[in-house]
């Protein structure tokens, strides 16, 4: 059986990784943004145009993974063991 000191500092090293995962998830949303901007400043068909939907695409395609990680460590934090 844990005890309380041990449950709480696993609990903080899931809030930690926790934030640290909303960080990168933060720097995906700022790079999709000003990819966004771009886009909506590019000629379509123009290279700035493509490239932008392909940043979008990639910085999107990384929060397909980013996003369940984050979930599944909620998750964990939400089975911890509350305190009586």
């Amino acid at each position: 059986m844990r005890d309380k000191n041990t449950t709480v500092v696993a609990e903080q090293e899931i809030v930690n990784l926790i934030l640290g995962l909303l960080d990168d998830f933060e720097e995906h949303a700022e790079v999709i943004i000003e990819a966004k901007q771009r886009l909506k400043q590019a000629k379509p068909g123009s290279d700035s145009y493509y490239r932008a939907i392909a940043q979008i695409e990639a910085w999107m395609t990384g929060l397909t993974t980013l996003v369940p990680g984050i979930l599944e460590e909620l998750d964990r934090l939400d089975e911890m063991p509350e305190d009586d």
